[in-house]
Order: structure tokens, then sequence, then C-alpha cells
């Protein structure tokens, strides 16, 4: 079963990457006229589909959608290392696309490293409905437009390079992610019929889940034979460095009796 769903994650991987490019093609083409606009649009929504799914599998400690303000979400991601070198990673990408397009490098820099900086703002338009892409679409295309115009170049390419993190970087692989089945952590006897029965529910992307067998004093392992129970802090050991979660998600337990009793676990 596990390698089934690792199979059918591989699989939407790349559909997501299909779509990108395939997107990134047909809207640089149409928005222009032109073939050579087309490809370069595929290209460049293949390299934001890669940072995006390269930093995605790394979790880096930022705020999720729904921070206090929007002061909040953009400053609370400082203290990141790992946002700090995505934005750097958008940054370069966009100087060096924007340089092999005929333009500067420092104005695709400049456009592409603010609208990742500034991307938990436009993150707190939440949901994956259209009005909602088109918003944050929209937004970014603005950050992109105005930084680049600010250092001089020009607003449509920065505009085209804001829109283009946005639509193939952060809405394909939040679309992707919001597709995924099972729980985040199963603890369930593999091969049984609970652990095919937890694998069919529905991810929530905003919530680390966890399916056990378990009791007031804690929750049962039972991936291996000796099926240890497992108490609080370990059970926080494994969320922790599991590569879903993140800083600030909510945990969500589908285990039995875990609340029940005096000092339960949960």
């Amino acid at each position: 079963m596990r390698k089934n769903k690792t199979k059918a994650s591989g699989q939407a991987k790349w559909a997501s990457f299909g779509a990108a490019v395939a997107g990134g093609f047909a809207s640089a083409a149409i928005a222009t006229g032109s073939l050579k606009a087309g490809l370069w649009g595929a290209v460049s929504a293949a390299v934001f589909w890669g940072i995006g799914t390269a930093f995605s599998e790394l979790q880096y400690a930022g705020p999720k959608p729904g921070a206090n303000n929007l002061v909040e979400a953009v400053f609370k991601r400082a203290s990141s290392g790992n946002a700090v070198a995505k934005i750097a990673a958008h940054a370069v990408a966009g100087g060096t696309l924007t340089e092999l397009q005929g333009g500067k490098f420092g104005h695709g820099l400049v456009a592409a490293g603010f609208t990742e900086a500034l991307s938990p703002a436009v993150g707190q338009i939440e949901g994956t409905r259209f009005g909602k892409v088109l918003s944050r679409t929209a937004v970014s295309a603005a950050i992109g437009g105005t930084a680049s115009t600010l250092s001089g170049g020009s607003f449509a390419n920065g505009a085209q390079t804001g829109a283009f993190q946005e639509l193939f970087n952060r809405t394909v692989h939040e679309v992707r992610r919001r597709q995924t089945r099972g729980p985040d952590l199963n603890l369930d006897p593999p091969g049984s019929s609970e652990f095919k029965a937890d694998n069919r529910m529905r991810n929530d992307p905003d919530v680390f889940e966890i399916a056990a067998h378990g009791n007031s004093q804690g929750i049962e392992d039972a991936r291996t034979e000796a099926r240890p129970q497992i108490n609080a802090e370990q059970i926080a050991s494994l969320v922790e460095a599991h590569p879903v979660w993140a800083e600030g998600m909510t945990v969500k337990l589908y285990v039995c009796s875990t609340g029940a009793g005096i000092n339960p676990v949960a």
C-alpha cells in the first residue's frame, strides 16, 4: 500500500509539472501572440515549479496562511534560513531568465526576489478556487511589476515574473497537496484493513493528521512487530521529524480514547 501511495504521489508530482509547463506556454503565447514567448513561458514555469518543489520538501518555518496580519505574515518569515534561501533562489532564477530573454539581470532579480519575499502576505488570500487564485496572481503580478519598475525595468516583464511565481510555484503545489489522500503519519499495521481505510481519507493540507490505535496513556506504533506504545513526547518527536510538519500546524489524532481519563495523552 505504501508503494502504491508513493507511486501515486510521484504521478501527481509529474502531472503538476506538466500542467505548469503547459500553462506557462499557453499563457505567454496567448498574451504575446509569439511562439518564442510561449517557449520562454514554459521554461519559466518549469524553473519556478522546480524551486517550489525543492523547498516544499524542506518545510521551512514560515508562517502559514491565517497569520494575525500582513506585517506578521512577512516579517515572521525572516527568522527562517530556508525562507531566505528560497527568496534568493527565486531572485537568481528571475534575473537569469530575464537576461536570457534580452533583459537585465538586476531587473529580473529584484522583481522575483520582492515577489517571493512578500508571498506570505499574498498567501493571506487563501484557497484554490478560481477567484482566489486569480486574486493572488494579480497581486503577485502587481508586486513584480512595481519592483521591476522601481529598479528601472519593465513593468510588464516584472508582472509576468510575479504572476508565474504565484501560479507555477505556490498554487500548483497547493492544489497537488489538496489532492493527497491518507494521514500524514499512519501508525496502524501496514497492510491491515485499518491502514487501508486510513489511506482513503482526504488529507487536510493545513492539519497534521495521525491515525493509530491508542488509549489515554499513549498510542501504539504498529509499523513494526513490536508495536510499542509511545507517549506524548515521543509522538511530538515523530511529528517534528516528519517532512510535512511545519511550525504552527494543528495536529489531529484519529486515535481512540487518547482524550479519556484524568491525565490523558491528548
